[in-house]
């Protein structure tokens, strides 16, 4: 059997055609779309990973610049040095007080740093600190240096406020010159991070 159809329903079968045609259309274009954006968003994701990486690298060295002034004469087991540890305009942001196999980082009364202050367990602990103390349980198993001699760290809390920062076994002066550059650095952007706290409307 043959239908005939009308003028009007060819018209309108030729105009759904033409509309599902431009919906593939639409489909494919926004298909491409989508990957393009989700490999731009990669693609960004890494630049921003190496820019933070940078700038975290830059500021560290930067730190490290700062005169350090630390005593070559020998250890006793006395406190035989006290560094201040200051920002670049003189502030005392805390104090490192060295002796034998052992120093103590006392923060300023007025100023309140706690543990959760970015970038005290970010950076100070888990890669400068944590790394020395692998080191060394490593050498300990390899009978380099005895199991008492291993670098420790201890902070000493009320709450959360960091009230005193001690290091043990800290075993030579470089690795201390590193300690106490990395310590100035991580007090100096824990200031900044108070400061832009205190500063933020409420």
């Amino acid at each position: 059997m043959v239908i005939a159809l009308s003028q009007d329903d060819e018209e309108k079968i030729s105009i759904d055609e033409d509309i599902i045609k431009d919906l593939i259309d639409l489909r494919g274009y926004l298909e491409r779309r989508i990957r393009d954006l989700e490999e731009e968003t990669r693609k960004l994701k890494e630049m921003f990973k190496i820019v933070d990486e940078v700038i975290l690298t830059k500021s560290f060295k930067k730190a490290e610049m700062i005169p350090v002034t630390v005593s070559e004469s020998p250890r006793t087991t006395e406190v035989s040095e006290e560094i201040p540890l200051k920002t670049a305009t003189g502030t005392l942001l805390a104090t490192m007080y060295v002796g034998e196999e052992e120093a103590r980082i006392v923060p300023t009364k007025d100023l309140t740093f706690t543990i959760n202050t970015p970038p005290f367990q970010t950076f100070f602990i888990t890669r400068i600190l944590e790394p020395m103390k692998a080191k060394d349980s490593e050498d300990s198993q390899r009978g380099i240096i005895l199991p008492n001699q291993i670098f420790s760290y201890e902070t000493i809390v009320e709450g959360e406020v960091i009230k005193e920062f001690i290091i043990k076994n800290f075993q030579t002066r470089k690795r201390l010159r590193e300690i106490i550059s990395s310590a100035r650095w991580t007090f100096d952007k824990m200031y900044e991070k108070i400061r832009t706290s205190d500063n933020t409307p409420q």
